[in-house]
């Protein structure tokens, strides 16, 4: 009988074992859990592809000359159909420091349900306190709208923003955001709104920027922490 060599055989399988482990490598991602349950989750992940009830992605104020939007920016309005440059282009939503535009996720478009756009103003003025503003705007819209989950992108660099570092963003946001829920918590115990929850709040971060914004918001949380301690109990 003819001998078969198996070292074909095995090589194959190696492959495939390697091609299969590769294509099963997690995506980096770090959560933490802040006051009142809330889960901030960093995650490697593009604005538009983490499946949540909302899309958050902030933009400056639109310049007539055009604005400079690239990689997951671009990207994100491509995949839904062109609808921001379209409504900024014909200055239905131009980006003012807090403006906000909510509106359903095309068919077949991006992961998320919904998506709402918060304006951060003219770059030579945007500062963290913007940034832990929109964190503020952001968490009360998506308590509004009832989302169960909120994915967040703020998108600065891909607006090619260099003044401000990644980290500092992702903290003053994430800062913003929870004591904001914080505050929605106390009034929901008091009876003044309704009873929800928001499970969970993910920040998008690009694979360069992903350990620079995990230090950012995990600085954030035990600050916020702190904070809502000394806001004492509720009266």
């Amino acid at each position: 009988m003819r001998n078969i060599s198996l070292i074909p055989i095995v090589s194959v399988l190696l492959l495939f074992s390697s091609v299969r482990g590769l294509a099963q490598a997690p995506v980096p991602e770090k959560v933490f859990e802040g006051a009142n349950g809330l889960r901030i989750h960093v995650k490697e992940v593009a604005p538009g592809a983490q499946p949540s009830s909302v899309q958050i992605i902030c933009y400056l104020k639109h310049r007539k000359t055009g604005d400079t939007t690239l990689a997951a920016v671009s990207d994100f309005d491509r995949e839904l159909g062109g609808v921001v440059r379209a409504l900024r282009d014909s200055d239905q939503f131009e980006g003012f420091p807090l403006e906000t535009l909510y509106f359903t996720s095309p068919k077949g478009s991006i992961k998320a349900n919904a998506v709402l756009l918060i304006g951060v103003g003219d770059e030579r003025e945007l500062s963290l306190e913007t940034m832990r503003n929109v964190g503020i705007v952001g968490l009360r819209n998506a308590m509004l709208i009832d989302a169960s989950s909120v994915s967040f992108a703020a998108a600065l660099q891909d607006q090619n923003v260099k003044k401000l570092d990644v980290g500092d963003v992702a903290g003053a946001v994430a800062f913003g955001a929870l004591l904001a829920y914080d505050t929605e918590k106390r009034l929901q115990d008091r009876g003044l709104v309704l009873k929800h929850t928001i499970e969970d709040w993910t920040y998008e971060a690009g694979p360069e920027f992903f350990e620079r914004t995990v230090v950012g918001v995990r600085e954030a949380v035990k600050k916020a922490d702190e904070e809502i301690a000394a806001r004492g109990a509720v009266k």
